[in-house]
């Protein structure tokens, strides 16, 4: 990257993929910049309007939303929205719920999106979920049990919520899957932590890295859509990176 940071909200494939906002890595106030994966190198492209820690990011490097994540330095949470059109950052309707820390259905689109859980400071975890539909944000079921830092995946009517953290140090291996109108748990994650990176379906998921508190993890887990299976470790252990 050409600009280090940490708590970015990320989508898009290993060929074409984007990363917005954050902090930097020595902590600060939340980002503003943006840049785009052509598969090759990243380019720094125009900033998002708002700088935040901790967004999420779905849809792709031509439309994308980024929403909600807190000021880091003021502790103020965002119930902020906005679209990129493949060139510029516009500001779009808010959320209903002010977050950080939230998870998305991050293979969603500027038109059908999810947006879920996460937590409000001081550090009260939330069940709220909110869809979007490429004009306003709607409140939907609540997942069963609010957490924030948890992995996320899927699509708006069919999306993943796994592992994830209630302050100060409850770290869950918990697993629900939501069907565009309810959340169900199903099998935990074999390894409990928050913090993760994740992307993926429904029915063919990744989360890898995260931290146990103190300890960063290089742990990998796939998801076949019924159980989860330790694969290959990432080189470097990390949490909070971004996700695609």
């Amino acid at each position: 990257l050409n600009n280090g940071r940490r708590n970015a909200g990320g989508a898009g494939t290993t060929t074409a993929a984007i990363i917005a906002g954050g902090m930097p890595p020595s902590g600060g106030a939340g980002e503003v910049d943006c840049e785009t994966y052509n598969g090759s190198t990243w380019t720094e492209v125009n900033n998002l309007t708002a700088g935040r820690n901790t967004p999420v990011t779905f849809g792709t490097t031509t439309a994308a939303i980024t929403a909600t994540g807190n000021s880091n330095t003021t502790n103020a949470t965002y119930d902020l929205a906005e679209v990129w059109n493949g060139t510029c950052w516009s500001a779009v309707n808010t959320l209903n719920q002010t977050r950080s820390y939230a998870s998305t259905a991050n293979q969603g689109t500027t038109t059908a999106g999810l947006v879920f859980s996460g937590l409000t400071f001081p550090v009260s975890p939330l069940t709220s979920n909110e869809s979007y539909d490429g004009t306003s944000w709607s409140a939907e079921n609540s997942v069963l049990t609010g957490r924030g830092m948890s992995g996320g995946g899927g699509i708006s009517t069919a999306a993943f919520m796994a592992a994830g953290v209630q302050p100060p140090s409850t770290n869950f291996a918990l697993m629900e899957t939501w069907n565009g109108t309810s959340w169900t748990e199903v099998n935990n994650v074999n390894t409990a932590r928050y913090a993760p990176g994740s992307s993926g379906t429904v029915t063919t998921g990744l989360i890898f890295g995260g931290t146990t508190d103190p300890t960063q993890i290089a742990l990998t887990e796939k998801w076949d859509g019924t159980s989860w299976t330790e694969v290959g470790d990432l080189a470097t252990a990390r949490e909070r990176p971004a996700k695609g």
